[in-house]
């Protein structure tokens, strides 16, 4: 059922031919589970209503049902954007918004991509300020969570969650975070035209450093979705990046063998055509396709799936959290060695510590 999820997501991002005509009850309920796994279900129904694969009556029901509830979803989502843009912009404050809904525009039909959560950056020096005017005008109250480094607060207003970043990426190596830091800090924003609105974006290589980055974060930490790694399939595809520049922030952040390693899953798994990425895979590199994919199938959406413990239920949890990581960690070492190493100098004895005394308050 694997196969089939893959060769009708690839039939939704690239066009390709669907050869399955007819889907009994009991697979289309599989795939559909498959898929929102890996939160990947309207790019699967688009491709299903496109080549109009016979369904049984109540299947074609659900599956027209829940595209539309999904189209509707991502149309909230651009109207939060337009909203957040339109109180940033007018107080004249700088800000980016990563990820998500920004990448809809890349897609053949966006419309179909499950939508998250908003995140944006803000610039260290205004930050501050642009969080008390969005308290003030919205009314919301922020939390910031341990567990992901200190990097954003996040509120909810009208049903949508917003992560508003100080720091975009969290490194564990200190020349990694500072690098990463000044080119965040120096760059100039571009625009791209999400839904009629021009949404400021990081610029085209930096935009593909930092989806990746995020994607071998969880990756290797927890898990991942075949949705990620379909945003960067769109960027690589559709985005025209300065290669050249590309290579070197991987480089200075020592993550080239990981974003090659990523790049043989976007090529031999997702479908992106080989000369869309700036690197030449060798055998090496795919080699990790196996492993790689494993964790994704296994653990889907941000390694909420193939845990014996629900999430942060207890000791249990979190010492099966913290085997888990270990594993990854050791697993994909030579992939980002400086950052799998100062993860296990300085990440995991904090989570420890987290993790012992949020325990300590129940």
């Amino acid at each position: 059922m694997y196969a089939l999820l893959l060769h009708l997501l690839r039939a939704a991002l690239w066009g390709t031919d669907v050869k399955v005509e007819h889907l009994t009850p009991e697979e289309f309920a599989k795939l559909l589970r498959l898929s929102k796994k890996q939160t990947v279900h309207g790019l699967v129904l688009q491709a299903l209503m496109d080549n109009n694969v016979h369904l049984e009556k109540h299947d074609a029901v659900e599956c027209l049902t829940m595209h539309r509830d999904i189209v509707r979803q991502n149309g909230k989502m651009n109207d939060a954007i337009r909203m957040l843009s339109n109180v940033m912009q007018d107080a004249q404050l700088p800000f980016v918004i990563v990820k998500g809904q920004t990448l809809l525009p890349l897609y053949r039909k966006g419309e179909s991509r499950i939508s998250g959560d908003i995140d944006f950056y803000c610039p260290p020096a205004i930050f501050e300020q642009a969080k008390d005017l969005l308290t003030e005008r919205w009314q919301v109250e922020w939390e910031v969570d341990e567990e992901e480094g200190f990097q954003h607060y996040a509120c909810e207003h009208e049903d949508i969650t917003y992560e508003m970043h100080f720091c975009l990426k969290k490194f564990y190596s200190r020349r990694s975070q500072h690098y990463f830091d000044t080119i965040i800090a120096e760059t100039l924003y571009v625009y791209r035209n999400v839904d009629g609105i021009d949404v400021p974006v990081l610029q085209p290589h930096l935009e593909v450093c930092y989806t990746f980055l995020h994607l071998y974060h969880h990756l290797v930490n927890k898990g991942i979705a075949l949705r990620q790694f379909c945003d960067l399939a769109m960027l690589l595809n559709k985005e025209e990046y300065d290669a050249e520049m590309l290579r070197d922030v991987l480089k200075q952040v020592d993550h080239v063998n990981a974003f090659k390693a990523v790049g043989a899953v976007l090529v031999d798994v997702i479908g992106l055509p080989p000369e869309r990425f700036p690197y030449s895979l060798s055998k090496r590199d795919y080699s990790y396709v196996k492993p790689l994919m494993t964790v994704v199938l296994r653990h889907g959406n941000f390694g909420f799936y193939g845990n014996k413990t629900k999430t942060r239920s207890g000791w249990k949890y979190y010492r099966e959290a913290f085997t888990h990581k270990v594993t990854l960690l050791k697993q994909f070492h030579r992939l980002a060695p400086r950052e799998s190493r100062n993860t296990l100098l300085r990440a995991i004895p904090q989570k420890v510590f987290f993790a012992t005394r949020r325990q300590q308050r129940k």
